[in-house]
């Protein structure tokens, strides 16, 4: 995704949902649409992307009830939100929290490959994890969610603006995510009361739409 651009739909407005001030707008155009990043699993052969999604999205139990990994960076407004989650996910054996900042200084001290790294720990927990936190960063969008999706992982999203993401990819968001307004809520207790009917609804779906999240190697189309 072009991180640089927003989609015709979020025009003039910013990743809080406020509205840019006059004469700022983001550049526009008729064939400017919004798309996924890059999964982790891109790339893999049919073979190894069917055992990846077979294992990812089986059902079963999994360790925690939902997990928050992110970095503290983005708009003020951002930084709150991922505060308030973390200080309730601290707070919770049912949540399991991963601060990437002090592994991404570790590995950046160290010299060696970042990306290796901070995939390993992003995808650890969320293959252990029933849902995942997705709060927006400097834009609504954000890779953690095609992780999350990827993973077999219920993103919970936090703005109506992350519902507006990926058209020509998600058609209905509310059949893959859950949509949290008030951070302000035990966000814990709201995600543990959800109904495991409706739990296994939005993993079934998820399993459907993992692989158009995923892009084949150049020259090696996926059928």
């Amino acid at each position: 995704e072009d991180r640089t651009s927003t989609p015709i739909f979020l025009e003039g407005v910013t990743s809080s949902g406020t509205h840019r001030k006059p004469g700022l707008h983001p550049p526009s155009a008729e064939n400017l649409h919004s798309v996924p990043y890059p999964s982790f699993i891109s790339g893999l052969s049919d073979a190894s992307m069917e055992a990846w999604m077979a294992n990812a999205t089986a059902p079963r139990e999994r360790k925690y009830l939902v997990s928050a990994v992110w970095g503290f960076q983005g708009l003020s407004s951002t930084l709150k939100t991922r505060m308030s989650l973390m200080m309730q996910c601290e707070h919770s054996p049912a949540c399991s929290f991963t601060n990437l900042d002090p592994l991404i200084g570790h590995v950046r001290r160290r010299g060696t490959a970042l990306g290796p790294a901070v995939a390993q720990a992003v995808i650890s927990a969320k293959l252990q994890s029933t849902f995942c936190f997705e709060p927006t960063g400097d834009t609504p969008s954000r890779r953690g969610i095609v992780d999350a999706i990827t993973a077999g992982c219920i993103p919970v999203l936090f703005s109506p603006l992350q519902t507006r993401l990926w058209p020509w990819h998600v058609e209905r968001w509310e059949n893959v995510s859950v949509l949290v307004r008030d951070v302000g809520q035990d966000v814990i207790a709201h995600l543990a009361a959800i109904p495991s009917r409706e739990v296994a609804r939005l993993r079934e779906n998820l399993a459907e739409l993992a692989p158009r999240l995923t892009f084949a190697v150049p020259g090696r189309p996926r059928p």
